[in-house]
């Protein structure tokens, strides 16, 4: 259970699925709980395997990578598997990355308009997530 207060979304607006690939190990997951108490459907994975299947599975409206290469997780490494994919939508799919401070300026030369934004992990960063889950889907039409 999160310690993120929950704001129900209106029942017109249908669930929409976002894959979250984290490897913490933390056993809270607050961009998740975040994301989940804004009604989305969070699907998360701890590697690119699951995360490749999960998204043939879920068809995500956005995926959300927590870009941690000291965890295995590269966010530079999943936009490689997700631009190279067999799977059109996958290919297009809006990609959030959430990066350490050590590693924003090195992710930036990755970010697209509109596709793959690298939002920095700080204090604020859950208000931001929230802000650019919402821009992101918007501009695609997925919400």
């Amino acid at each position: 259970m999160s310690a993120i207060p929950f704001r129900p979304m209106p029942k017109n607006i249908p669930n929409t699925f976002i894959l979250e690939l984290c490897n913490t190990g933390n056993t809270l997951d607050l961009y998740g709980d975040r994301l989940t108490s804004q009604g989305y459907e969070v699907v998360s994975t701890n590697n690119y395997t699951d995360g490749l299947r999960l998204a043939h599975e879920y068809r995500p409206a956005l995926v959300v990578v927590y870009d941690d290469p000291a965890t295995n997780i590269d966010a530079v490494r999943w936009l490689e598997l997700q631009h190279s994919d067999h799977d059109a939508k996958l290919v297009m799919t809006p990609l959030l990355i959430l990066a350490d401070p050590n590693r924003s300026a090195y992710l930036r030369f990755e970010e697209l308009p509109d596709r793959v934004v690298v939002v920095q992990r700080r204090a604020d960063t859950l208000n931001q997530l929230t802000r650019t889950v919402k821009h992101l889907l918007h501009v695609w039409n997925l919400e």
